[in-house]
């Protein structure tokens, strides 16, 4: 006897795989799913603007502050201002394009939170292992594990 465990998102696809392997003449003793529990959410501090993943929300706005600063203080050189004023004046423009971007469109893009996940805990005969697993990776499995009883 095995005992064969796949990870998968919840979806319908963990319907197919119980019905597939009921099909295979697993009997529903042999098979169990249990989902996994979500973490609970936390709400970040608005005012850290640096979170622990490495990636800090002013980031972009100090990249396209450079690239406006360059860019503002060559063309400077041909305006009234000079070089100076105009590459500090296209570096704070910068700064909030890329600070505006961060906070909106890529915010709600960090929002998005995986689907649940559910262990599927089979136990079956030797000769049944390949079947067993072609019908798991068939049907979009994370993951698969089996262990020797």
């Amino acid at each position: 006897m095995i005992e064969i465990l796949s990870i998968f998102e919840q979806s319908l696809s963990v319907e197919l795989v119980l019905t597939s392997l009921k099909s295979i003449g697993l009997d529903q003793k042999s098979m169990m799913a249990v989902p996994l529990k979500q973490p609970p959410r936390r709400k970040k501090k608005a005012s850290v603007p640096v979170s622990y993943d490495g990636y800090s929300r002013i980031d972009l706005g100090f990249i396209l502050a450079t690239a406006f600063g360059v860019i503002g203080a060559s063309v400077g050189f041909r305006l009234y201002w000079g070089p100076i004023i105009w590459g500090i004046a296209a570096s704070i423009v910068g700064f909030l394009i890329g600070f505006a971007i961060e906070s909106f469109v890529i915010k709600n893009k960090k929002k998005q939170i995986s689907a649940p996940k559910i262990i599927i805990i089979i136990r079956c005969r030797n000769d049944m292992q390949y079947n067993v697993e072609q019908i798991l990776w068939e049907n979009q499995s994370l993951g698969l594990a089996v262990i020797e009883c």
